[in-house]
């Protein structure tokens, strides 16, 4: 058997095998598929157009799926990092 005809045969081997793997794995949902979980905050009274104080000591992320209206007695400060390089593109 010449090299060749022995790469084809290996390769076909291993193409036939990988097959077999992906078509035995699909569908197999992982952990982080599944439902979320319910979370439920107790002790909390608010209607809906009322303001609440929020005393913050560190970074805060803030994400929303509407507007949300910030009512300050002072400027909010906004700090954006800066990262420097020695080259650019590092």
């Amino acid at each position: 058997m010449d090299a060749n005809r022995y790469r084809n045969a290996l390769m076909t081997v291993i193409a036939l095998e990988l097959g077999w793997i992906a078509l035995t794995h699909t569908g197999t949902p992982v952990s982080a598929q599944q439902a979320p979980t319910r979370v439920v905050i107790t002790g909390v009274d608010m209607r809906p157009t009322e303001t609440v104080p929020v005393a913050v000591q560190g970074p805060v992320k803030i994400e929303a799926d509407r507007p949300i209206s910030i009512q300050a007695d002072k400027p909010l400060t906004v700090h954006i990092p800066v990262t420097t390089s020695p080259r650019p593109g590092l």
